[in-house]
């Protein structure tokens, strides 16, 4: 008779017993499935149940801890204690070494959902790679040479190792308004020296670019006179009243200013010639002060106070005289004053219309000793000495002749007579 031994279910053959095996071994083929059963299942106190795999749920001996895999949803689950509904377990049964948590907690934080709250750990390992939800900008952390990846953090040795490459391999290269230049940044430093008027001081993280004082001879920083210019948000100009006489040296020599250097156009400075020109081409009306509207043929100007002007006025002697030798009178108006005869001479005369008038001088016209030898017409006499003279003398007792005579007493006493007349 065939009786196999054996310690577990797969020691069993499944050939035995043979038809032709006697009754009497029945029991140790029934002993030998229940060892291998019991060393199979040990410390197994209820029933044991096993996983089904089918793409719709078992409809018949459901029992709490009953397990399905759920070939269309690729999920497996396990039946709830209470016999009434599914667990999903977050074993994935298509990959390997791999934990999906769809729904439910861990540690009180949901998981899965439409919310899902955030998971706080004191330290989250991954040994290869540290995978985020669909979405999340972080994946992962790089350690080594960066490269172009948006979703990798970098560690403090990987930033070296990119920061010191980049600078061996990189310079500093400048330019100036003329000509350029490249610093090694790993081996050389960057001067950055002053030129004419400027000056550079370096010390600490500090660069300080200064400009030095303006000289006579050299550049630099100047100051403007507020009395000269004026500076408004950087644009310089020259102040009002700014350049006055005192700043311009006048004169004809080298670098001196005159005329020849002073653009006219049309506000000409003076001259002789140009005045003389300009007084030949003026008209009297040209002047400030003269006022020669309404001004006719034979009119006068004449001062007006009121106006502190000179107007035109009538010419009064025009208007009057008509006569040679007229003369322009006043009484109560302006009247014509008539020649008078003639050899008269214009004597005061209170009581005539103009207060003179043409008259015979009057002996109390002449004044005392007013008449002497000048003023005297001369006569037919002579002038001369005369001895024994004759001597005719008029009725104004002036000589109209005289001559010398001979000597006798009666003739020298009639000229002694005669001179004493």
């Amino acid at each position: 008779m065939a009786l196999e031994s054996g310690n577990y279910i797969d020691d069993l053959v499944i050939t035995n017993p043979t038809a032709s095996d006697p009754i009497s071994q029945g029991d140790d083929h029934l002993q030998l499935i229940k060892k291998v059963v019991k060393q199979s299942f040990p410390s197994v106190d209820s029933a044991v149940h096993a996983i089904h795999p089918t793409s719709t749920e078992p409809a018949t001996s459901l029992t709490a801890g009953l397990m399905w895999f759920d070939t269309a949803a690729n999920l497996l689950k396990i039946r709830n204690e209470a016999n009434d509904a599914w667990i999903t377990l977050a074993v994935s049964i298509i990959t390997s070494n791999s934990v999906d948590v769809d729904a439910g907690t861990v540690d009180g934080a949901v998981i899965g959902g439409t919310t899902p709250a955030a998971i706080t750990g004191t330290t989250l390992t991954g040994n290869t790679s540290l995978a985020l939800a669909t979405g999340a900008t972080v994946t992962g952390v790089d350690n080594g040479a960066l490269g172009t990846s948006a979703t990798l953090l970098a560690t403090q040795g990987a930033i070296k190792t990119y920061v010191d490459a980049q600078i061996t391999a990189e310079d500093l290269d400048f330019q100036g308004d003329s000509g350029t230049g490249a610093v090694d940044l790993d081996s050389q430093t960057l001067d950055i020296a002053g030129g004419s008027g400027i000056t550079t001081t370096a010390g600490s993280q500090t660069l300080t670019v200064a400009g030095d004082d303006a000289t006579t001879s050299a550049k630099g920083v100047a100051s403007f006179s507020s009395a000269h210019f004026s500076v408004s948000s950087g644009a310089v100009s020259i102040a009002t009243d700014g350049i006055d006489d005192t700043l311009i040296d006048f004169g004809t020599g080298a670098n001196q200013v005159s005329t020849a250097d002073v653009p006219e156009e049309t506000n000409l400075y003076y001259t002789n010639v140009r005045a003389d020109a300009r007084i030949a081409a003026a008209d009297i009306g040209d002047l400030n002060n003269v006022n020669t509207a309404g001004l006719a043929d034979n009119d006068i100007l004449k001062y007006d106070s009121a106006s502190s002007a000179f107007v035109a006025e009538p010419d009064r002697i025009a208007n009057h005289l008509t006569t040679k030798g007229d003369l322009l009178g006043y009484s109560t108006t302006e009247a014509r004053f008539p020649v008078g005869t003639n050899s008269y001479p214009l004597v005061a005369n209170s009581s005539a219309t103009f207060g003179v008038n043409y008259a015979q001088l009057a002996t109390a016209g002449i004044a005392d000793d007013a008449v002497g030898a000048g003023q005297l017409a001369d006569t037919a006499v002579s002038a001369g000495a005369y001895t024994l003279s004759s001597i005719t003398v008029d009725a104004q007792g002036r000589l109209t002749s005289a001559s010398s005579g001979t000597p006798g007493a009666t003739a020298g006493f009639s000229v002694a007579m005669a001179i004493a007349l």
